[in-house]
């Protein structure tokens, strides 16, 4: 499973990338061989004023199917990623139990 990470309006660490690789390997695992890539994009949506504007959005490429994505917005960077991660699994089990119907 190959993951591309991408930040708009901040420095993406070395820290957020091992937290990002470590969140979507626990939420993603199961379902791996049937992933194709997963894109993940930090936004800081007001820059320095501050508020509730860490997005986090997650787009997951399925071997054989549309599109998954999931998005959470956050004041703190790590919980949009948490929130995000876990919509991503929960909407990647629906749309794989949809399929194999």
């Amino acid at each position: 499973m190959q993951i591309v990470m991408k930040a708009m309006g901040f420095k993406l660490t070395s820290a957020l990338r091992d937290f990002i690789r470590e969140r979507l390997a626990g939420a993603l695992a199961r379902r791996a061989d049937q992933i194709r890539s997963v894109v993940v994009r930090l936004t800081d949506l007001n820059g320095p004023k501050g508020g509730v504007d860490k997005r986090c959005t997650i787009q997951v490429d399925l071997i054989g199917q549309r599109l998954q994505f999931a998005e959470a917005t956050h004041p703190d960077t790590y919980a949009a990623i948490i929130e995000a991660s876990r919509k991503a699994n929960r909407g990647l089990n629906r749309q794989l139990a949809r399929a194999s119907h």
